[in-house]
């Protein structure tokens, strides 16, 4: 499975290159540092050893490492040779889609003491495994090919693409000095730290004027959105709330948690009046009337308008043709508009023109209205059906429902 998390780990070989070259292989060459033997015949053996200086000498055993691990949280940490020098070092922002540098720090690239001094001991990292729930999992180690640790600094260049909390295991291996070199213990201690990758999200002012900032912000899965942008007044509109989605999104607040798992965008949604017109007929006794809407969000009831010897066919966003609105519709108008009743005249048997007002998604009571009485019951092929006749038994509108809405329909 393609490794989706972390695409740029760097890997331990491009390590041991870069750092031996520029940083390890003028120290060999440095008659100031002080190396093994001559600590051991220097009458003041207290030295500090020059930093990494003999990290290049920890070679890992060849033998199963896999019953090694002993697993230990940061309150454990005394069961290290200098506890407060290993360390995982995590940037305090990590943020979605870019890159942060981790770094790993064992307590043998701070060697200080004596070396003559027979059982020191130290540890050095050795392996990582960084994850996130849900996703796979970025996993490494710090082995050159001789089988030697490679030298430090022990770096990663980390991309997370998913926000989210993340947990970076370290297994640092511990080293004994015999005196001659440093020997491999098989004793593996495991720590394991935690970090948040961040993302950042936009704000649509969706027609609106921004009162206070509308920069986009850094957010942290987990925690709550905090301070959001206020919007200016609008002269026939209200604002009502910033929401996940242009349409058909959910109400988001400063208080919410924030639960997307990458860069996203808020909308503006605005609160305003459309009109109905009633288009020759009446509602509410008038020709218009209008009702409050948010954009964004379902239109909801909407009055049934009623005309003399018509039957109401639906409410439309043209006066002739446009879309077929109800409840149900989603609005996707950040401006005020208008609605159209659109009527079907009645008749005693079923129209072509009363057939070509029903719309799928339409219930059956809507086409019901439409056509002015009830249909024939009918199940075929497992669906439900609905049968208005038309002159002759031969001509007939058949209507399918699936779960209560128009699915399909014939003129037969």
């Amino acid at each position: 499975m393609e490794n989706k998390l972390f695409r740029n780990a760097v890997s331990a070989s491009i390590i041991v290159a870069m750092v031996i070259v520029s940083i390890f292989l003028p120290a060999i060459f440095n008659n100031d540092v002080v190396n093994a033997s001559d600590a051991a015949n220097n009458d003041a053996a207290k030295v500090t050893v020059a930093k990494g200086e003999f990290s290049s000498k920890f070679k890992l055993n060849s033998e199963d490492r896999s019953n090694d691990k002993q697993a230990s949280s940061d309150a454990t940490l005394s069961v290290m040779a200098n506890p407060e020098n290993n360390l995982i070092n995590i940037p305090t922002t990590v943020i979605n889609n870019k890159t942060s540098t981790f770094e790993f720090v064992g307590d043998g690239q701070y060697i200080v003491g004596t070396l003559s001094n027979i059982g020191v001991t130290c540890y050095v990292p050795y392996e990582y495994v960084i994850s996130t729930p849900g996703y796979a999992s970025s996993t490494g180690n710090f082995v050159g090919s001789d089988g030697y640790l490679v030298d430090p600094p022990y770096k990663l260049n980390v991309t997370p693409y998913y926000m989210g909390k993340y947990s970076v295991t370290v297994t640092f291996v511990q080293f004994q000095w015999n005196g001659t070199s440093w020997v491999d213990m098989n004793s593996d201690y495991v720590k394991t730290s935690y970090f948040n990758s961040k993302g950042y999200v936009s704000f649509n002012k969706n027609k609106g004027t921004f009162k206070t900032s509308g920069a986009a912000k850094l957010v942290t899965y987990g925690l709550t959105y905090g301070t959001l942008p206020q919007m200016k007044a609008r002269k026939g509109y209200t604002f009502a709330g910033w929401y996940s989605a242009k349409t058909a999104g959910a109400l988001v607040k400063s208080s919410s948690t924030v639960k997307i798992r990458n860069n996203t965008t808020l909308f503006a949604q605005w609160k305003y009046k459309i009109t109905l017109n009633a288009n020759k007929g009446k509602v509410s006794g008038k020709k218009t009337k209008t009702k409050s809407v948010t954009s964004g969000q379902k239109y909801g009831s909407l009055t049934t308008p009623k005309r003399s010897g018509y039957n109401f066919a639906g409410w439309y966003t043209k006066k002739s043709g446009g879309t077929w609105i109800n409840k149900s519709k989603y609005n996707s108008n950040a401006s005020k508009h208008t609605l159209y009743a659109h009527w079907v005249k009645k008749s005693k048997v079923a129209t072509k023109s009363q057939y070509k007002a029903v719309r799928n998604g339409m219930t059956y009571s809507e086409v019901k209205r439409i056509f002015g009485r009830s249909g024939i019951y009918a199940v075929r092929n497992g669906y439900t059906h609905y049968i208005w006749f038309g002159k002759t038994n031969r001509s007939a509108a058949v209507v399918q429902f699936i779960n209560g809405k128009v699915s399909q329909k014939a003129w037969v």
